[in-house]
């Protein structure tokens, strides 16, 4: 009971004074009750372009998917809470994404839409939640805009009252993206039902109250490097997506807008399209580091397109070797053609909302030829539970675990209390070397410590030949005391993409296959041992994978230095 109550103490400690406050709150009270009498009509001078489109959510066998998991789903029997599934797939089921599926007719959508109205009544659950109500209410505008005559009085009193809810039940108790998502689905409300025949003193107050937030937000959330604060690719297109379609709104209708609120918006939104652009991989894949994942967020490819059919974005590196040094999100690395290394040594952040971070301090993502090879667990689901603590966890990323202990401490699903703390990240290359290096320290032990045991500092060297990377080293360096200046036991990590298969050569070296020939090797250095275990692969929610994880091991007193060095197979 004591250890729980520490463990809460050094996760409270972070929180902002007003988000402690709200999060009392919202425990103590239940959600208001809104109700309406009378409201004005949508603005039927209101313009969008078209957002980005979901593809293929309602299968030709009636059954809808979401997060690799299918449901039968019948339109003239919704059932809009089911159980058996992740609460995760129920909140997609009330986002309405899939009413920007040119796979559903009208006729389908319009069913969705009037069954949503009749079978969830106010405050019910997920459905009255603040964050799918948010989506929700921009997804439906993005809809009824442009086809106005679905937009039945039902609906359309529907959508006002879920604005009117959400204005009185706001996420600052979490704050982030979720605070994020609130203020731009305010913003869109009040631009729809700014009626210009009308004054609907409501719209009025949600829109100019999100104008101010959203430029204050923006500011906060968005890094100096232009990276999305809670340092997760995913979230960070997710969030890019959000500025698009706001600037989308905007532009479109600047006569509730003034220029500079405009201006703002496309200057934070080509910051983070050139941020994406320079830390994807090659194929304009995101890296999986903290709570990332493939196809939750919208990709880097469409996310381009949609920025181009708004302001003619366009990004180009003129650059054949690029290095990447974001120090405000603590991404290194290096692009070549079809080679790429990134390595995370980011801080965990923000501090009074950490909730998507990983144990991944120093753990790198490696392309060789085109090829994913070392590659981070990724995130199967946000249920609570076992699944859930290991993706998060030291061991599943490929950097080092010392006796055991997380780099930082974890709990829950979305909870961090003692944390790690960076020292430095760096970058920098010389002919054809490129040395990518970064330092922290955590691994706070015992229920009780208040310092970090550890350092670990960690050098990755890159040899390039003709511009291709030929191998790449890491070198790995661990100081501090164990507990009463004991031995200490460290493992490092090297989770290899499916497609691989690992072939033991001696106790030094292994082979990694490619469709039966030898795609690579790799040779640990003569002072540590290595073991190969099963273990998983998350690349998307809801899908799992069985990989190889090459456990390189070393026991002794500190400083302990562990190593090896992957080589291409020419």
């Amino acid at each position: 009971m004591i250890k729980k109550a520490f463990r809460l103490l050094n996760t409270l400690k972070y929180l902002k004074p007003k988000q402690l406050a709200f999060f009392i709150i919202r425990r103590k009270f239940s959600a208001k009750t809104i109700s309406v009498t009378q409201h004005s009509s949508m603005n039927s001078a209101l313009v969008l372009s078209p957002p980005i489109a979901v593809n293929n959510r309602l299968l030709p066998s009636g059954h809808i998917e979401f997060l690799n998991h299918q449901r039968e789903f019948d339109l003239d029997n919704i059932e809009w809470c089911p159980q058996e599934v992740s609460r995760l797939w129920r909140y997609n089921l009330h986002y309405f994404d899939y009413l920007r599926d040119a796979s559903f007719n009208a006729e389908k959508k319009q069913a969705i839409l009037n069954s949503w109205v009749s079978l969830n009544p106010q405050n019910s659950q997920p459905g009255w939640e603040p964050f799918t109500c948010s989506l929700r209410i921009v997804n439906w505008i993005f809809y009824l805009n442009k086809n106005t005559s679905l937009a039945s009085k039902p609906i359309i009193d529907s959508l006002y009252l879920q604005a009117l809810w959400l204005e009185k039940n706001d996420e600052k108790h979490i704050l982030a993206n979720h605070y994020f998502e609130n203020i731009k689905a305010l913003l869109f409300a009040g631009c729809f039902f700014q009626n210009i025949n009308s004054t609907d003193k409501n719209a009025v107050r949600w829109l100019r109250f999100a104008k101010q937030e959203i430029i204050q937000q923006l500011n906060e959330q968005t890094l100096q490097d232009g990276g999305h604060y809670e340092r997760s690719p995913q979230y960070h297109c997710l969030m890019l997506e959000n500025y698009l379609d706001i600037y989308n709104l905007a532009h479109n209708n600047s006569s509730l807008f003034d220029d500079n609120f405009i201006q703002q918006l496309k200057q934070f939104s080509i910051s983070g399209l050139d941020f994406i652009n320079e830390i994807v991989f090659p194929h304009k894949s995101i890296p999986l580091f903290n709570d990332s994942a493939f196809d939750i967020a919208p990709s880097v490819v469409s996310l381009n397109q949609y920025a181009n059919d708004l302001f003619n974005y366009q990004y180009s590196s003129d650059h054949q070797v690029h290095l990447i040094e974001k120090h405000n999100s603590g991404l290194y690395g290096l692009r070549t053609g079809n080679d790429m290394l990134l390595m995370d040594c980011g801080d965990i952040g923000p501090s009074y909302q950490p909730g998507h971070t990983h144990c991944d301090f120093l753990s790198y993502e490696f392309m060789l030829g085109g090829k994913r090879l070392v590659v981070d667990t990724g995130v199967f689901e946000y249920e609570p539970g076992q699944l859930r603590h290991h993706v998060r966890s030291t061991r599943a990323h490929n950097t080092v675990s010392i006796d055991g202990d997380e780099q930082s401490e974890i709990w829950g699903e979305f909870r961090v209390a003692r944390r790690a703390k960076k020292h430095y990240g760096q970058v920098s290359a010389e002919g054809d070397d490129t040395k990518i290096s970064g330092a922290f320290s955590g691994f706070y032990g015992k229920a009780w410590g208040w310092k970090p045991r550890f350092k670990h500092q960690r050098d990755i060297n890159v040899k390039l030949v003709k511009d291709a990377v030929e191998s790449i080293e890491v070198i790995d360096t661990l100081t501090g005391k164990g507990e009463h200046d004991a031995e200490s036991y460290a493992e490092s990590y090297i989770h290899i993409h499916p497609d691989f298969v690992l072939e033991a050569i001696d106790e030094k070296n292994i082979k990694i296959l490619f469709n039966d020939a030898v795609f690579a090797t790799l040779e640990i250095n003569s002072d540590c041992q290595y073991r190969i275990e099963e273990t998983i692969y998350c690349p998307e929610f809801g899908a799992k994978h069985d990989i190889d994880c090459i456990v390189i091991y070393r026991q002794g007193l500190m400083p302990l230095n562990l190593g090896y060095r992957i080589q291409r197979f020419i």
